[in-house]
Formats: C-alpha cells, structure tokens, sequence
C-alpha cells in the first residue's frame, strides 16, 4: 500500500503541473467564530485541482486572542507559511488582493439567563397543559448555574432538545440556542411546577393483569408530588392492564400499567378471511399474542387446527 501511494503522489504533481495555477485573493477584513485563522477564512480560492484547493484551504495561518482584538496578517507572511508547508505546490499559486488581511475574532454577548428561563417555563407549561387536560399548574424555572454562556451576535432564539413529561415537582429540561438559526450551545434548565394535576383512582380492589377500562376508575385532583402518577385522558385507560394487584382507592402510576397488545394470548378474536374473491369472517383463539401487523398463531376452536394470521387491530386479524 505504501509503494502504491508513492506511485500515485508523483502522478498528482504532474498532473497539477499542467493545470491552471490557483488564485488566492486576499480580503481586506475576515471576522471569524473561532481563534483558529485559516487561508478559507481570509481569501478567495480558485483552483481546477481539489487537492490543491484542500491543501491551500486548510492551512493554519494564525491563531487569535481576545475577541475583537484584530490580527495583521500580511501577505509575505501568508506566502512564507504556504511555501514552508506545501513545498510540493510551489509554483502552482498565485497570491493576489490586499497587502495584508485583518483578522478578528466576533465579539461574544453574553446569554440573556431571563429570557431563556422565561422562554423554558412557558414552554413546558404549554406542553403539560396540552399534554394534560385539566392540568392546574404553575411553572418557573429555578436560576442557571453560575457559569456564564457566551455566544456569537445575532438573532437568538430556542428549541427544546429534551424534556421530561411526567409532571414532578422538579423537571429537567435541555434548550438548544440558537443564533440565526443555527445552534450555538444547548443549556440544561431546571424547571419547579406547582399546582394540581387529575389523576385515576381505583373504584375497586383489581386483581393483576385485569384489563382495565374508564368505568373502573374515578378522576381526582391532587397535588404535583415527588410521586410519578398516571394523568392522560380517561378514554386511553383502556389500553392497559394493570401490572399487580392493586387495593380499592389506590392511586394508578405508570410503572402499574402494562400496555395492552390488540391481540393478546388466550383473548378470542375475529378473524378475516378472503377465499376466491370472497370475504368472510370467523372467530379464533390467540395462541400467541402481538402488535399490529405482527404474525401471531390462532387456533380455530371447532376443529381445535392452528394457523398464523396477521394483526389489524384491536381483537381483529386477517389470515389468507
């Protein structure tokens, strides 16, 4: 592999020796995002050869200080680091443009902690209320660590990264700022919710794995604890089971509740059959169970005979 590389290295020099010389055209003036100067960031490059523009583009010319503390680069000294680190390409550029280049780190403003606590707060707010109908809560966000957050000039605005939506007293969630539209540093926001949230209580004593409906429980209004609680609308009760005997009054969680597969093993079900261009239908017994449009195994309880059939929904199959 070496020798092959040393083989096709002469090659590209040859090749470059016939193209057009590149042009590097010096800027006045470059305000960059960062303290590392490259030849992208103060000139104007135009070359038929990729290698060449990579190489020229890439080369680290200087490094800067403070923000808004201008550099004076200057065009000999730009030309002596291209001939010290590219001595292969010499003779195929030509530098051209301004004398010298000022190069200045943008000056950093520091984050607006207010607006972004305040952007957080009524964010998640919107989002438990609409996530929670009947939701009576109060959201802040608690200050921001002490560490300043610096970013570039420009038009700031937010977007949520990450956010918990299990109402607790205490929600984390992640921002991302972004800076006309481009994100700059995400920030991490501790956020104190107030207020009532309803909730499902057992009507009865449940045994484990019973399937659960909206007759089976009341809605109250309790306090936001430290104690996760199952708060979502009424009528979505009746996707679960209950995952452990559970006493008449209790509190339902999410960690008591299973989610309920549309076809579920031992659960009889209705089948749909097409034979001939007719469409007929039949009832079964769930020997396995699983999602929609998974395969499960059904047994025909006359002739006692199996089958695979493919889930549609809710206690509904088709087999073909």
């Amino acid at each position: 592999m070496a020798h092959s590389s040393l083989l096709v290295w002469p090659f590209l020099l040859i090749t470059s020796a016939y193209a057009a010389p590149a042009k590097v055209i010096l800027r006045e003036n470059a305000v960059l995002d960062r303290h590392i100067v490259t030849l992208a960031d103060v000139a104007i490059i135009e070359s038929e050869d990729a290698a060449l523009h990579q190489a020229l583009s890439s080369t680290r010319l200087a490094t800067l200080s403070a923000p808004g503390k201008p550099r004076k680069l200057r065009r000999s000294r730009i030309e002596h680091i291209l001939s010290r680190y590219h001595p292969a390409w010499q003779g195929s550029y030509n530098i051209a443009g301004a004398e010298f280049v000022l190069a200045t780190r943008a000056e950093s403003q520091s984050l607006n902690a207010s607006a972004l606590q305040t952007w957080a707060a009524n964010t998640l707010s919107a989002s438990l209320h609409a996530h929670i109908p009947g939701a009576r809560l109060d959201v802040a966000a608690y200050p921001l660590s002490s560490a300043s957050v610096y970013h570039l000039p420009g038009t700031v605005s937010y977007a949520v990264r990450h956010v918990q939506m299990v109402p607790s007293q205490r929600m984390a969630m992640v921002v991302d700022v972004l800076v006309d539209g481009a994100k700059t540093v995400s920030v991490p926001v501790w956020l104190r919710v107030e207020g009532s949230l309803p909730v499902m209580r057992l009507k009865a004593t449940t045994a484990a794995g019973a399937r659960l409906s909206s007759s089976m429980v009341d809605i109250i209004d309790v306090p936001v604890s430290g104690k996760r609680l199952a708060s979502f609308p009424i009528t979505e009760i009746d996707s679960f089971r209950l995952r452990h005997s559970m006493s008449a009054g209790s509190l339902l969680s999410p960690d008591d509740l299973l989610v309920r597969k549309p076809v579920e093993r031992g659960s009889e079900i209705t089948v749909k059959v097409a034979r001939s261009g007719i469409l007929l239908e039949d009832r079964a017994v769930a020997i396995t169970e699983g999602p929609s449009g998974a395969a499960v195994r059904l047994m025909n309880p006359r002739t006692h005979s199996d089958y695979f059939a493919t889930v549609l929904s809710d206690g509904l199959a088709e087999a073909r």
